[in-house]
Formats: C-alpha cells, sequence, structure tokens
C-alpha cells in the first residue's frame, strides 16, 4: 500500500470524528474496491476502459471529489481554534460516503484489478466466483485501512496526525486540491 488519496482521505475522516469516523470510511472504501473489483471480473472494467468519455468523466469527478476533500482540510485549518472546538463531528454515514467516493472516483482500481485478475478469469467461470473475488479484494482492502486507523489512533501517533496541527492540514489540503487542479489539467488538455 502507499500512500495516496485513499489513506488520505480516510485520515482525515478519522480527524474528523475519530475512530469510528475512520472505521466506516475503511468500510465504505472496502465496498468500492469490492464493486471495482466485480466489475472488473466480470468484463465490466474493460468496458470502462474502452469507452474514453466514461473513463474521462469518471477522473473528473474523481478530481471534484479530491478538491473537495482538500477544501475541508484547508478551510478547517483556518478557523479559529475555539471554533473547533464547538464544531460537531459529521455522521457516520458521511464518513462511509467519502470512503466509498475515494474509492469509485479511483478507476486505477479497475486497473489494477483486471491486471490481477486477468490472471485468474477463464470463458464459462461462473459468477460466483467473481463474486468471491470482488468479496476477497474488498475484505482485504478494508482489513488494510482498519489496521491504518488502528495505528494512527495509538496515543502516539494520535498525537502526531489527529491532534490540532494547523500546518499538516494547510499542507495536505493544498496538497490535494493542487493534485485534484492537476488532474482537471490533465483532462482538458491531453
Amino acid at each position: 500500500m502507499s500512500p495516496g488519496p485513499s489513506l488520505l482521505v480516510i485520515l482525515a475522516c478519522m480527524r474528523e470524528g475519530g475512530k469510528a469516523s475512520g472505521f466506516m470510511a475503511s468500510i465504505g472504501h472496502g465496498i468500492g474496491v469490492s464493486l471495482y473489483a466485480l466489475a472488473s471480473a466480470t468484463g465490466l472494467g474493460l468496458l470502462l476502459l474502452a469507452s474514453p468519455v466514461a473513463l474521462g468523466v469518471l477522473q473528473f469527478l474523481g478530481a471534484c471529489f479530491l478538491f473537495y476533500v482538500g477544501w475541508k482540510l484547508f478551510s478547517s485549518a483556518l478557523r479559529p481554534a475555539s471554533l473547533d472546538a464547538d464544531t460537531k463531528a459529521l455522521p457516520l454515514g458521511h464518513m462511509f460516503r467519502d470512503g466509498f467516493l475515494i474509492a469509485i472516483f479511483n478507476p486505477k482500481i479497475a486497473i489494477f484489478f483486471l491486471s490481477v485478475f486477468s490472471q485468474f478469469l477463464s470463458p464459462g467461470q461462473s459468477s460466483l466466483v467473481h463474486v468471491q473475488m470482488a468479496l476477497v479484494a474488498g475484505t482485504i482492502d478494508t482489513l488494510v485501512y482498519i489496521g491504518v486507523v488502528l495505528l494512527a489512533s495509538s496515543p502516539v501517533v494520535n498525537r502526531l496526525l489527529i491532534g490540532p496541527n494547523r500546518y499538516r492540514d494547510l499542507s495536505i489540503g493544498s496538497f490535494l486540491m493542487v493534485v485534484s487542479m492537476g488532474l482537471v489539467f490533465k483532462q482538458l488538455y491531453s
């Protein structure tokens, strides 16, 4: 696992709402990964890759979502600390949604599963095998991110990652917004 938008979104959810929020974002991400895995196993992922318009729309929506997450982090870092203490965390359903959307808006996941699953697919394979492959992929993804949340919520790591750190949030938020704008420009000018 390499640090990327999914990891940053899950850590941002945990920062905003604690361990339970991180768990919900992890579960949402795992379900999103499962859907991509199922789509790849059943051949729908090939259709996505064959349609430049669909792929471009998905990538554009993903860039917009990254900008949204970056803006949330950036703007929260600009608020005075006293306001941060008074604000309430978003409901867990919002954290699930954020984890799910960061997975769904990342077509690289489909490409990854197409490359992995191509080794295990054969003509005439039952749909049950495809569902099992997708469930295994989603379960592994969920467990990895739950492990990240557990590690990040340990007292020492928690102080570094989750505690009030205006510069960290400004940096990560700015990074996500710059990356998202780069992705949009790439879509527009390629």
